[in-house]
């Protein structure tokens, strides 16, 4: 027998008896009296889809945990993990049935919210993303760009992500579909800006001031 496998057999006897950790799951929600939605086996994993993201429950390789996560495209919920199966069915099923954060925080301390998990629930999380952007020391030889354009009402309602140097600006952070902007900084202030579709419409703005007016030109547009 293998060492990986008498220490899956040692730290997880219930999953091995079990045959993965789907099954586990349905069981300990019956022992707990809690209800859980749908659990799909996904290799390793369990997952359930919910209101508030996927989730997912897989197992540690080093010793006795079990993962909890819960993530939508692009964003983090919550993240933690628990050597106590009971604790965490509960969390999942607490989770699945839409307990409040605050409440859902108090009551499993094993979980940690991610960052952009109120403006989640909220609905809106471009808010948070322009705060990531603008205190992040990573950015500051862009952070006067992203303050002027912060500062217009209707700019900022874009979403904002930096890769390579380039400024994406994006109407839906979450969902498909929706108009991007590019931004590249060329000099000074000076900046070539791209709606990207069809046709891909590119341009050069001489100011900060003038990127503004040229992105709510094509916003309006």
């Amino acid at each position: 027998m293998s060492d990986g496998l008498e220490r899956l057999r040692s730290d997880y006897p219930e999953v091995v008896a079990s045959g993965g950790l789907a099954p586990v799951l349905v069981a300990a929600a019956g022992e707990r009296g809690v209800t859980l939605g749908p659990v799909e086996p996904r290799g390793p994993e369990a997952r359930l889809e919910t209101g508030r993201g996927t989730l997912s429950v897989s197992i540690s390789a080093e010793r006795r945990q079990f993962l909890f996560g819960v993530h939508t495209p692009g964003f983090t919920w919550a993240t933690g993990s628990t050597d106590d199966l009971g604790a965490l069915v509960e969390a999942v099923s607490a989770w699945w049935h839409g307990m409040p954060l605050d409440a859902f925080e108090a009551a499993f301390p094993f979980v940690r919210l991610g960052r952009f998990a109120r403006a989640l629930e909220a609905g809106d999380v471009t808010p948070e993303q322009w705060s990531v952007v603008l205190e992040s020391e990573f950015h500051a030889p862009d952070r006067e760009l992203l303050r002027a354009l912060h500062a217009d009402d209707l700019v900022r309602g874009l979403f904002p992500t930096v890769t390579h140097g380039t400024l994406r600006l994006r109407e839906r952070p979450i969902e498909q579909g929706g108009r991007h902007f590019l931004v590249d900084r060329l000099d000074g202030e000076r900046c070539r800006v791209r709606l990207v579709g069809r046709p891909e419409t590119t341009g050069e703005t001489g100011t900060f001031d003038e990127l503004v007016g040229r992105l709510r030109e094509l916003l309006r547009g």
